[in-house]
């Protein structure tokens, strides 16, 4: 049975990712086998602004500047933040041409 979300997200299936990548000579033969991992992997990209709460309100002063900003954390869905990997650039593809880099 699926479980239906409550908010927005996209999903890339990434499949097995080098862990070791292979090298070609000047033919495109293989002169060193890669390995690849044995964890299948997918990229998520979040719509932060539907999963982030605000913990503590801004405190304002009277003439409305910000003296405190909020506080708020994202509750990223039951499981998936320890899933999280740091990526250097955009990794292995990009979210419809955006840069994270």
């Amino acid at each position: 049975m699926m479980k239906e979300t409550t908010h927005k997200h996209t999903v890339v299936k990434l499949g097995y990712l080098w862990t070791t990548t292979p090298e070609y000579d000047e033919e495109g033969n293989i002169s060193i086998e890669g390995v690849q991992s044995d964890k299948y992997s997918v990229d998520v990209l979040w719509n932060v602004a539907e999963i982030t709460s605000v913990d503590a309100e801004a405190v304002l002063d009277e003439d409305g500047m910000v003296v405190t900003p909020a506080e708020t954390s994202i509750a990223y869905p039951y499981g998936w933040a320890s899933k999280e990997i740091e990526v250097e650039g955009n990794g292995v593809h990009t979210f419809a041409g955006w840069s994270f880099s």
